[in-house]
């Protein structure tokens, strides 16, 4: 959830949108969500009062200004979805498609694993 929508600050819009986005594109580089072992109570106010995690070093160095982009936490300061379209990360999107396909594909797996060992 973006930090303006816990703090009550604003209505939905698609600023929200790249902040979810941002989120899911962390979730894809480990496999879950950030703070996903810790009380959604801690999780609210890590949320709201800390910047979120850094992603792991193997990922490029034009994905984590991104995503890091993408997870502005003044949304009058996050990029609006035309301006992340001009990203140098996304400038040869076309030409890793299959990476992307595999990155999500790997996902898939590790995520059925992970509620398997749940169950």
């Amino acid at each position: 959830m973006a930090p303006e929508l816990i703090k009550g600050e604003r209505r939905y819009d698609t600023k929200i949108d790249i902040w979810s986005f941002g989120i899911f594109a962390m979730e894809l580089t480990d496999g879950d969500p950030p703070y996903i072992n810790e009380p959604q109570s801690r999780v609210i106010i890590n949320i709201v009062m800390n910047s979120p995690p850094p992603i792991k070093d193997k990922w490029s160095k034009n994905f984590k200004d991104f995503v890091s982009k993408c997870l502005t936490k003044d949304p009058k300061k996050r990029p609006s979805a035309e301006e992340l379209l001009e990203h140098d990360f996304l400038a040869g999107a076309a030409d890793h498609k299959q990476e992307f396909a595999q990155v999500v594909k790997d996902y898939c797996v590790i995520h059925a694993e992970k509620k398997k060992k749940q169950k």
